[in-house]
């Protein structure tokens, strides 16, 4: 046998032998978010235009959005992965899913907030609090959450919502992400030869796991892709956006995204027709992107960042960044007077 057909001999084996891990990852995800993840129902349904003209206090879409874009400015502050964003939203959706659907009535703003806050340091704890190459990462105190509420919530309710939420979750606490399925489902493309420059496929391959990172954050801000589509069907729709989006910039030949693409659907059945709809509610969300003008591939990534508040004051022993006590703060111009001044007292 020749050395050349020794080489890809061994090449292809490797490829099939990952293959089918990525494939029996694929299926435990699918059948998690299938089963012990899938009860995320759409409480925001029973929100009409009559209860936001009653009761300015009740959660609407723009609330929990907000509370999302919140959520992002405490992890970015503090140096956590963006991902226990997606985590703590998946927890706070079923908790408040369970405890409004069968009354069928919407909660009111306050217990929503206090349900995010605690999700968030129950998600940090639980899946941000983890070493890095620059060494242990110090952990986020409960009293943090105190002070980012400023006194709104103490650590004593703190602590007993955390408890009431992972007996309501029973203890289900491991959801998988869009962002880790995106991870997941990239690499099923396929490895170039041996012979070709593997540092431009992985270039293309990390920027486009980039883009779609950037999409999965913005969806799961729009309570449409969590409460209507499994996150396999967002994190694929984010991957194949992100092909069309970064075209001309990145190189994936065409035979590498047809075989990706049959990959997928044998893993999965997921088909680019199944997500054709989630890919036109992304498009529609971030328009930007999918634009003819020549953006750079750098630029469309770096606008995943979300810094679009007003408030610019600085967490108190901050680095400079936006403060995500502001944040809370901000969300109160919506109630009266009164209550503003009891969340800043």
């Amino acid at each position: 046998m020749r050395d050349n057909d020794a080489l890809n001999m061994n090449f292809n084996t490797c490829r099939n032998l990952k293959v089918d891990t990525v494939m029996d990852e694929l299926r435990v995800i699918l059948q998690l978010e299938s089963t012990i993840y899938s009860n995320k129902f759409d409480y925001l349904s029973f929100v009409t235009e009559d209860d936001q003209r009653i009761s300015s206090e009740r959660v609407s879409e723009s609330w929990r959005r907000k509370i999302c874009e919140w959520s992002f400015e405490v992890v970015d502050h503090f140096g956590f992965d963006r991902e226990v964003v997606s985590i703590a939203l998946d927890f706070l959706d079923r908790v408040v899913a369970n405890e409004t659907v069968p009354s069928g009535i919407t909660m009111n703003r306050r217990e929503f907030q206090l349900i995010a806050v605690t999700c968030l340091y129950l998600a940090i704890k639980l899946h941000g609090e983890t070493d890095t190459i620059e060494g242990p990462r110090r952990k986020l105190k409960i009293q943090a959450f105190v002070e980012l509420s400023r006194g709104l919530f103490s650590t004593k309710i703190l602590e007993e919502k955390e408890l009431e939420i992972l007996k309501m979750l029973d203890w289900k606490v491991n959801p998988p992400s869009t962002v880790r399925i995106v991870s997941t489902l990239l690499r099923l493309l396929p490895e170039r030869s041996p012979y070709d420059n593997a540092s431009v496929h992985s270039n293309a391959i990390t920027t486009i796991y980039e883009m779609a990172r950037y999409l999965t954050e913005l969806s799961v801000c729009v309570s449409t892709f969590t409460f209507n589509y499994k996150p396999s069907e967002v994190a694929y729709a984010c991957i194949l956006c992100s092909i069309d989006a970064l075209r001309g910039k990145v190189h994936i030949p065409y035979s590498a995204r047809i075989q990706f693409m049959n990959q997928v659907t044998v893993s999965t059945n997921l088909t680019p027709h199944a997500v054709a709809t989630v890919r036109t509610l992304l498009m529609d969300l971030c328009p930007a992107i999918f634009s003819k003008d020549e953006l750079s591939s750098t630029t469309l990534i770096r606008a995943a960042s979300i810094t679009d508040s007003p408030n610019t004051n600085e967490f108190p022993g901050g680095n400079g960044k936006t403060s995500p006590v502001c944040v809370m703060a901000e969300y109160q111009n919506e109630s009266s007077p009164r209550k503003r001044s009891r969340l800043t007292d």
